[in-house]
């Protein structure tokens, strides 16, 4: 009978990078948790992540150190809080740009309904 020892992969030959859990993802970034599950579901810009499941839906994700580390080093360095609204990316400033130009289409169409709810009074 062969023993639980022998049925054990060889060790691997490769070094295999550090792997985080969503939650010490989180930690580490300053994040809940809950902010990394949305940018991954909704496809948003964040930090590399790998699942070791083949089920995407009951798959844990687990975020490699060093792409950790590399989405803190490509983030925006700021002096004060002015700098922030300078300082966006290009796709921020797009996703910036297009929330409020569906803002103010809605501002305006509230206004028109409000203003011909007015009139037929």
């Amino acid at each position: 009978m062969r023993s639980k020892k022998d049925l054990l992969p060889p060790p691997l030959l490769i070094s295999t990078p550090r792997l985080f859990t969503t939650a010490q993802a989180a930690l580490i970034l300053g994040v809940r948790p809950q902010s990394l599950r949305v940018r991954r579901m909704r496809g948003q810009t964040g930090p590399p992540y790998i699942k070791l499941c083949d089920s995407s839906a009951n798959g844990n994700a687990y975020y490699p150190e060093d792409a950790l580390a590399a989405w803190i080093s490509r983030r925006p360095r700021f002096r004060s809080t002015g700098d922030e609204k300078v300082a966006l990316t290009a796709e921020e400033k797009a996703a910036f740009a297009k929330k409020s130009a569906a803002g103010a289409a809605s501002a305006e169409k509230a206004a028109l309904a409000k203003k011909s709810a007015g009139g037929a009074s």
